[in-house]
C-alpha cells in the first residue's frame, strides 16, 4: 500500500472520524478500530464542470463479530446497509488536470473496537466481515458512472 493519491489530498484535512495517521492508502489500525484508507479516483470527459456532478455511495456490511461485554462474549451475525454511504465534501476533490475532470475522494471502511449489546458497551474481539460498495458519479444529464467493490476484514 502506498500514498497514491492524486491533487494533494489528505485523510487528515478531511474530516474523515478515525483518519490514518500517516494518510497512506491501505489497512491500518488506531484507537478507535481497524479501517481500510482507500481512494476513488474517476477521471470523466465531456462535461467538464464539476458542479454537475453529483457523488453517491451504497454499503453494506455482512458477516459476524465476536463483541466482549463484561467477562461475556457473545457472537452475532452483521448486516448492515447504507444506502446513503456518500463521501462528506472534505474528502472530495473534483477539478480539471491535464484537460479532464478528475473526481476523487476519500474513504475509510472498517470496524470499531466498540460495539453495544442490548445497549451495554463492549468491545470487538474477532470479526468476519465483508464490506460491499456501489460509489455512483452521475451528471445532471443522466449519465452514469459506477463501480462496485468489496474486501473482507478478519481477525
Amino acid at each position: 500500500m502506498g500514498t497514491g493519491r492524486l491533487n494533494g489530498q489528505n485523510f487528515a484535512k478531511s474530516g474523515i472520524q478515525d483518519a490514518p495517521p500517516n494518510n497512506t492508502l491501505g489497512t491500518y489500525q488506531v484507537a478507535g478500530g481497524w479501517f481500510n484508507a482507500v481512494q476513488y479516483q474517476v477521471i470523466a470527459t465531456g462535461d467538464l464542470n464539476p458542479a454537475d456532478w453529483s457523488i453517491s455511495q451504497t454499503a453494506t456490511e455482512t458477516g459476524t463479530q465476536t463483541v466482549r461485554v463484561g467477562s461475556k462474549s457473545i457472537t452475532r451475525n452483521v448486516n448492515i446497509s447504507d444506502p446513503n454511504d456518500a463521501p462528506n465534501q472534505g474528502a472530495i476533490y473534483a477539478g480539471i488536470v491535464f484537460g479532464a475532470l478528475n473526481v476523487d475522494w476519500l474513504d475509510n471502511p472498517g470496524q470499531a473496537f466498540s460495539a453495544a449489546v442490548n445497549g451495554r458497551p463492549g468491545r470487538v474481539v474477532s470479526a468476519n466481515l465483508k464490506f460491499t460498495f456501489t460509489a455512483s458519479l452521475k451528471t445532471k444529464n443522466g449519465y452514469q458512472c459506477n463501480v462496485t467493490w468489496s474486501f473482507n476484514l478478519k481477525f
